[in-house]
């Protein structure tokens, strides 16, 4: 089996190591001459004269003959030269280092002969056997030709040429085999075919590549005798099991020391100095590759991650080594929740990122061979559906990265939070732009952002979000808080009725990426009737201020001494019934009994949006239970029955808000189902449900620390706060010594 470097690529080094040694000889005789006029004196310069004539007396005799004639002066100028001991130590100690030097080189030079002695003779081996073009073909064959049924019978027929008896004559071997008398002979001198010369080169490259690791992946590379003594036990095995492999995965995991979350390491499974034929190592690796899922599963659990938050170990192995990237997979980090989006930089900073990942991982080869393993490499370790194949590409037209990509590259080259390249986002399909992207602080943005959606924003199926809202001046606020991520063109649609009515926003995908992760479900949210996202709900008292303030400009309202919010969840999704069984599996909470007993004992509304007047039908709770009390026997059935499902179905979202953000900022809340509401064109049925302030020193800390963020509710506010400033600045005081803050904009008001 052949295995070798470049010869070329190792004389240039012999040649530079030549050059260094010349240079260590001049600066060495620059420094004794520059010890010799430090000592300048008249006979120093006068006994110099006559070395430079004898060319034998050494620069240290020079100076020793120059403290003995000084001391013979000692006695009639009084003192001696201190500066001719210290030129003494100092050519002492320069010549030292010199000949230490000059011989740490030749050591060097004499290392390098010997590797090139070795190296040629490696290019003048060959391939003997079938076996030994197989395992070469196992390990570079995805780079060249595959190795189909006419390159098989070529390679057997230069592996009976090569191993011919040598008493035999070419001619002979030639009518034998069918070819000419020359590629005998040339086959039989050494050179190689198509395929094998292929496969030399590239094994050659290999080596090179092997025995020249970076200082980079020095630190995530696990010691290669730490992983031949960890496998040497299971490598005399024949059959191994999974468990086994485990064994050896979580062993040689266990060489890492204490991994840092959002770190990458690799083990090499292959021994550098033995042909392939011979790598029993790379045997493990393969049998690794294919029990990999399993491996990386039992590995979470036996490492106790599958009860860590937010962390996990993913496997892989490509190129035959074993490599462990610990993820941080938190819904805070902004790469998790954009995996699958695509991320734009310039052509040099992404062939910049590629070359770092590169030398961080000591990947071999360059250009298409290190992007084959990369993207394998990714390809094990992604969770994207659907992934492109090609995710790392040095000549693709697009210069990007999908976020789990950039995920990755940015914990190989240890800069976790690093975002300054990215210029821009475009959605999967290259639709949907945001430029200069700003990273806003994650946890805020998200408080902001799902407070406006929870209340009037829709995401559709494809991925589209959609705000609502009628008031220009609320919806400009509202873009704003969307436009902190990065610049977009804003796309409104307004209905045909008028300037007044509802106008339709269209933000880029990239945000409906955002809510989908965010717990936001597709279609109508008032039929899936979900609470907050766990990210919501497990956030500090300081992030989730940001939450009431975008919940009353949109479905909240400020009125004399209270502030209330209005939420609503369907009970029966009328006309869309089998859409939502069929896609979501989503059925009726109530049946037609129910949906005739709200017609019959409710209230017809006036007119409201696309309802005309009395097609909307309404039937307050308080009326419910007066006719459960009241009724016959059969509506009275209908009522309590009604009641029950209304108390099993209540206001998921509206409960998380009040129990986890509004109760924990110590506001105290009444909440409960107000009415039901039937309409006709949809023929659906809702529940409504309202949480308000129980007292007006409740009002007033909810809008003292998370004021309204809409100008005609923030003037109610303003009033409420100036109505009873004693009351106001009490409640401030209170606020404070709760470990929370005022909003710096009351700070006018309370003066």
């Amino acid at each position: 089996m052949v295995e070798g470097v470049s010869g070329e690529g190792v004389r240039r080094r012999r040649r530079e190591y030549s050059e260094d040694v010349e240079e260590t000889r001049v600066e060495e005789m620059s420094a004794t001459e520059v010890a010799q006029e430090k000592i300048k004196t008249p006979e120093v310069q006068e006994k110099g004269s006559e070395v430079d004539e004898a060319g034998e007396v050494t620069a240290i005799e020079i100076v020793r003959d120059a403290i003995e004639k000084l001391r013979e002066q000692e006695e009639k100028e009084g003192e001696i030269s201190s500066k001719l001991e210290e030129a003494i130590e100092d050519l002492e100690r320069i010549e030292k280092t010199n000949e230490s030097t000059e011989k740490r080189l030749r050591e060097a030079l004499d290392s390098i002969d010997d590797s090139e002695e070795m190296i040629d003779e490696k290019l003048e081996s060959r391939f003997t056997s079938m076996e030994e073009i197989e395992k070469a073909y196992q390990q570079h064959g995805h780079l060249g030709k595959e190795m189909n049924l006419e390159t098989c019978e070529k390679c057997e027929q230069y592996i009976r040429v090569v191993n011919e008896d040598s008493q035999i004559s070419d001619g002979k071997i030639a009518d034998r085999e069918g070819l000419g008398e020359q590629i005998i002979k040339k086959w039989r001198e050494g050179e190689t075919f198509g395929p094998t010369s292929y496969l030399r080169e590239m094994e050659n490259s290999r080596l090179e590549h092997e025995t020249n690791v970076t200082d980079e992946a020095l630190e995530h590379r696990i010691d290669p005798k730490d992983v031949q003594e960890i496998t040497a036990k299971v490598l005399e095995q024949e059959d191994r099991s999974v468990k086994e492999l485990t064994d050896v995965v979580e062993q040689l995991h266990k060489g890492i020391g204490s991994p840092e979350l959002n770190s990458v390491h690799y083990a090499e499974l292959y021994e550098t100095d033995k042909p392939l034929v011979d790598d029993r190592l790379r045997d493990l690796a393969r049998e690794i590759c294919a029990n990999r899922e399993d491996i990386e599963s039992d590995l979470n659990k036996r490492l106790g991650l599958v009860k860590v938050e937010y962390q996990e170990l993913r496997v892989a192995v490509t190129d035959n080594r074993l490599y462990y990237w610990h993820v941080d997979t938190s819904p805070d980090k902004w790469l998790n929740v954009l995996a699958d989006q695509k991320f734009y930089m310039s052509k040099e900073d992404k062939l910049r990122v590629i070359d770092e990942t590169v030398r961080h991982l000591h990947v071999r080869g360059g250009g298409q061979t290190s992007e084959y393993y990369l993207n394998d490499l990714l390809g094990q370790l992604t969770r994207l559906e659907n992934p492109a194949a090609n995710r790392i590409c040095r000549y693709w037209e697009r210069h990007y990265f999908d976020g789990e990509t950039l995920h990755f590259v940015a914990d190989v080259r240890q800069k976790p939070d690093e975002f300054k390249h990215v210029t821009k986002h475009m959605g999967i399909s290259h639709r949907g732009r945001v430029e200069n992207l700003k990273w806003p602080e994650i946890r805020e943005f998200r408080m902001k952002t799902c407070a406006i959606i929870d209340s009037d924003g829709t995401l559709s199926p494809k991925g589209q979000l959609r705000y609502f809202e009628k008031n220009d001046a609320r919806r400009h606020l509202a873009v704003k808080v969307f436009q902190e991520f990065g610049d977009f063109k804003v796309k409104e649609y307004r209905g045909a009725r008028g300037e007044n009515k509802t106008v339709r926003v269209e933000l880029p995908m990239v945000f409906g990426t955002m809510m989908k992760f965010w717990g936001i479900p597709e279609g109508d949210k008032a039929i899936h009737n979900k609470g907050l996202h766990e990210s919501v709900i497990n956030e500090t008292l300081h992030i989730k201020i940001h939450y009431p303030r975008e919940m009353v400009p949109e479905d909240g309202s400020i009125s004399g001494n209270r502030v209330s919010v209005t939420r609503h969840n369907v009970l029966h999704a009328g006309k869309k019934e089998e859409v939502y069984r069929n896609k979501f599996g989503i059925e009726p909470l109530v049946n037609q009994a129910h949906i005739d007993f709200v017609r019959e004992h409710g209230d017809p509304q006036r007119a409201q949006l696309r309802y005309n007047e009395g097609e909307i039908i309404r039937l307050y709770r308080s009326k419910m239970v007066e006719i459960a009390k009241k009724g016959d026997e059969g509506i009275s059935y209908i009522a309590k029955d009604f009641m029950r499902i209304i108390s099993e179905n209540e206001n998921k979202l509206l409960n998380d808000e009040v129990k986890h953000i509004l109760e924990p900022l110590g506001i105290e809340i009444r909440h409960g189902a107000y009415y039901v509401q039937y309409y006709s064109q949809s023929q659906r049925l809702a529940l409504s449900s309202t949480a308000e302030t129980k007292t007006k020193d409740a009002a007033i800390r909810w809008v003292l620390i998370a004021p309204p963020n809409h100008p005609s509710k923030m003037n109610i506010a303003i009033e409420l706060i100036k109505s009873d400033k004693i009351r106001s600045k009490r409640i401030s005081k209170q606020i404070e010594l709760d470990g929370l803050a005022v909003h710096p904009i009351w700070e006018e008001y309370l003066e």
